[in-house]
């Protein structure tokens, strides 16, 4: 358990051992964790099925799949490699700027300085 973790499970402690948390709103109530009070009605079914079916947008899809690849990058020493996962960034970035155009993730100065950060020095 990290640090941050045991101090805020310290305060919790403190907190529920002073009284702090009685009496709150919704006491002793389920927690709504599906809410989808915000979705038109009409669409609620397709959502859930979507949800249920562990659909992603798209768009996420490509963020993963660049992350994935950026941690390749610094994995891999190879130039042929390197130069395949390049050309899979450029067309993963391409399709995510298609998407979203003005994302700050899809710009060639973003993506040239992860590229420059993520890779090992070449051992000569």
């Amino acid at each position: 358990m990290l640090l941050i973790d045991q101090i805020a499970e310290q305060k919790i402690i403190e907190a529920i051992l002073n009284g702090e948390l009685d009496n709150l709103p919704g006491q002793g109530q389920p927690l709504r964790l599906n809410d989808d009070s915000s979705v038109p009605e009409e669409l609620r079914v397709a959502y859930r099925v979507l949800k249920n079916s562990d659909f992603l947008p798209p768009g996420i899809e490509f963020r993963k799949e660049i992350a994935g690849v950026n941690q390749l990058l610094t994995e891999i020493a190879s130039e042929d490699e390197q130069m395949k996962l390049s050309k899979r960034m450029d067309y993963l970035l391409m399709q995510l700027s298609v998407m979203n155009p003005g994302s700050s993730i899809c710009s060639e100065e973003y993506y040239l300085k992860k590229l420059n950060s993520k890779r090992r020095p070449q051992v000569l």
